[in-house]
This record gives structure tokens, C-alpha cells and sequence, in this order.
């Protein structure tokens, strides 16, 4: 929340917000099931990833493009991108599971044939071909020197179930993984040169470590990973818990967040941070889990 707050300071920068619900990944790893091999398992997740990136950077350049003055003059490329986006505005805040089966309906399929590989390929003619090239075509129309792209994932362990196929799973991730090369190789501006781009993906330790065991190249993925150990820092977790206090309470004072500990959590005159810390599995998730219910 605070990594988007701060980036979206900057109006050089297009952010693309990817926070899937638990059901959409596991719609898309259902879909996968209708391919029967791993590479056309990866082609499905990565034009799932594309649709999914795509539709966002676009809605996230048009608000830019409304939000200039008025009198602005407007060229072909934006003109062709504002009129893409309303009319196709609900199938942005679709996941592609929806966008699949609205395309499925708009060509007369039976609503059965939607597990059919065959549909990737009207998803690309009826939307997400166009999609593509409406996004390309405004790129290549500026100069955007200094324009980045950042793609913020989260949630993606939602889905995750140590006892489904775990297979799956991890190719959904690398996917999204790999996106990051093959959109800087087609994104280029006016000087045709690549739009800068970067890809921040917030995942559990235990699913980062098991995707290094199935990725091709895992010695690359580990020279860019950062690891947050909250056991490093208890007083922030602890922080992160009294400004929840702050916001659900209404609290305005350091006094009134002591009271509520107190009050909230009188644990036989222990430090009830320190106790509640001791007892709950160390995993911050599950200590403002407790605290919270």
C-alpha cells in the first residue's frame, strides 16, 4: 500500500496494480486443465498475465488522458485509446476467466466450449489482439523518456494449496515472472526506444523457495530478491498493529494506543505485544490476524 502510494506521486509513471482474489487464480488454473502439455499450460497463463497487465496499463494511461486540461490537443493513437477503453470499460474489470466467457457468449458458443484451447484464439481476434496494438501504437506515438512501467503483484498466494497441484500453481507465477522481459522487448517509444519497466511481486518464503526448485534459471531469480524478516524488526510489526488501533478506533494519542493494550489484551501482567508475539506462530500475517478478530 505504501510502495503504491509512493509511486503513484510520480505522474511519469503508469502503474499496473495486480491483486487477483483467490477464485480468479483458481479459475485460471482450472482453464489451465484444458491444455495438455506444460508448454500450452505457459502459453494459456501468459496470455492470462498479458490480458491482465495490458487492460490495466491501458485504463491507467486513459485516467492520465482525462485528467490533462481540457482544451488539450489529442492525437490519432490517444484518440483510438479513449475510444478502445469505453467501449470495451467492462472487460478492464473483468479477470479472464469473465472475459473469455463474454466472448464466448458474443460468438455464439455454447457456453460448454469455453475449456476448449480453441478460445485463446478468439480471446486474441476479439479483444486482446486489439488490446495489444491500441497500447503499442500510443507508446511509439511519444517520446516518454523518462515514462516507466511498474507492475505491483500481491495476493498471489491466495491459491496456494501445498496439497493441490503444486505444478500449476508455480507456473502461474513464473508466468508472471517472466512478463517482465517480453513486455520490454515489444514496449518502445517514439525514438524506438524500450520503455523502462519494472515488476515487483510480494510472495510467501516457502512459495518463492519451491518455485527456485522448478525454474529454469533459478540463480537469476535470487540475485533480485529482497527477503522482509519481521523477526529483524519486532517494533515495527508492533507498529503496523497500534496504527490499526489508530485507524479502526479513532485513537489520536500514544496514551489512548497503551490503554487499548491494556484494556484489549490484559494477559496476567505481561508485556501483551511480547506475549501474544511468543504464542502466535511467528508469521506477522497470523499475530494482526489474532489481534484483529
Amino acid at each position: 500500500i505504501k510502495l503504491l502510494d509512493e509511486l503513484s506521486k510520480d505522474n511519469l509513471n503508469y502503474i499496473v496494480n495486480l491483486r487477483p482474489e483467490s477464485g480468479e487464480l483458481m479459475e485460471n488454473a482450472h482453464l489451465s486443465n484444458a491444455f495438455k502439455d506444460r508448454v500450452s499450460k505457459k502459453y494459456f497463463f501468459t496470455s492470462a498475465w498479458r490480458l491482465t497487465i495490458f487492460s490495466k496499463l491501458i485504463y491507467s494511461i486513459y485516467e492520465k488522458l482525462l485528467s490533462r486540461p481540457e482544451h488539450s490537443e489529442v492525437s490519432l493513437e490517444e484518440r483510438n485509446l479513449i475510444e478502445f477503453v469505453r467501449k470495451h470499460e467492462a472487460f478492464m474489470k473483468m479477470n479472464v476467466f469473465g472475459v473469455i466467457l463474454e466472448i464466448c457468449k458474443k460468438t455464439n458458443d455454447k457456453e460448454g466450449d469455453i475449456n476448449s484451447p480453441r478460445f485463446l484464439g478468439e480471446l486474441y481476434q476479439e479483444y486482446l489482439g486489439q488490446l495489444l496494438g491500441i497500447v503499442k501504437s500510443y507508446f511509439r506515438s511519444i517520446k516518454a523518456k523518462y515514462t516507466k512501467i511498474v507492475i505491483i503483484a500481491d495476493n498471489l498466494d491466495q491459491a496456494w494449496d501445498a496439497e493441490g497441484d503444486l505444478n500449476i500453481q508455480s507456473e502461474l507465477i513464473i508466468s508472471l515472472l517472466e512478463m517482465e522481459t517480453k513486455l520490454t522487448n515489444e514496449l518502445v517509444n517514439k525514438e524506438d526506444k524500450q520503455i523502462e519497466l519494472k515488476t515487483i511481486i510480494f510472495l510467501r518464503k516457502d512459495i518463492f523457495q519451491y518455485i527456485l526448485k522448478v525454474i529454469n534459471e533459478p540463480d537469476k531469480l535470487t540475485l533480485l530478491e529482497d527477503e522482509i524478516d519481521w523477526e529483524q524488526y519486532p517494533e515495527l510489526l508492533k507498529k503496523v498493529i497500534e496504527n490499526r488501533f489508530k485507524y479502526s478506533l479513532d485513537l489520536k494519542t500514544e496514551d489512548e494506543v497503551e490503554k487499548t493494550w491494556k484494556e484489549f489484551f490484559d494477559i496476567r501482567g505481561k508485556d501483551p505485544f511480547n506475549a501474544i508475539k511468543n504464542i502466535v506462530t511467528l508469521r506477522p500475517r497470523d499475530v494482526i490476524y489474532f489481534v484483529s478478530q
